[in-house]
């Protein structure tokens, strides 16, 4: 349930960039609502890492809508990351689907993980930029 809207937010963020497009905006603010209004699990649970495409939403549309309040989101979802990784720096998949993934399903996520944590390092780098 939380995983799906933010995927969603991703592309339409980047199309209202593309296309100028204020109703694609609207749209993915009108996706995001899912998580946002949604159970606090979905950030708490350390077993799930269904919500890594809400964080990937968070830095894209930063970068699309700055003004639309997803910057405070950017530290939490950050810790979010760091709260799943392994010690030895890898992610998995959700642990109550895999409790002892292999190296294949390691490398896919932490790939997976590594670019969206690079839309939050990139809404980090566009809010600097505004910055006077």
């Amino acid at each position: 349930a939380y995983y799906s809207p933010g995927m969603g937010a991703v592309f339409l963020a980047l199309y209202a960039q593309v296309r100028k497009s204020s109703d694609a905006l609207q749209a993915a603010r009108r996706l995001l609502q899912f998580n946002l209004l949604g159970h606090e699990a979905q950030f708490n649970d350390v077993e799930s890492v269904q919500a890594c495409k809400f964080a990937w939403a968070v830095g894209a549309m930063h970068q699309a809508d700055p003004a639309g309040g997803w910057l405070p989101w950017v530290p939490r979802m950050v810790s979010w990351f760091l709260d799943r990784q392994s010690t030895q720096g890898w992610w998995g998949p959700s642990r109550f689907a895999d409790p002892n993934p292999s190296i294949a399903d390691r490398l896919v996520k932490t790939s997976e993980h590594v670019m969206e944590l690079t839309a939050l390092v990139a809404a980090l780098g566009a809010a600097r930029a505004a910055k006077p």
